[in-house]
């Protein structure tokens, strides 16, 4: 979240930019 590793319990709020990432992602 707003280019923060964070858990998936962290509060979204609608102004936050969010980017998935699986748990592999290849290196």
């Amino acid at each position: 979240v707003n280019q923060d590793y964070v858990g998936f319990d962290h509060p979204v709020r609608a102004e936050d930019e969010v980017a998935i990432f699986p748990p592999v992602t290849g290196g």
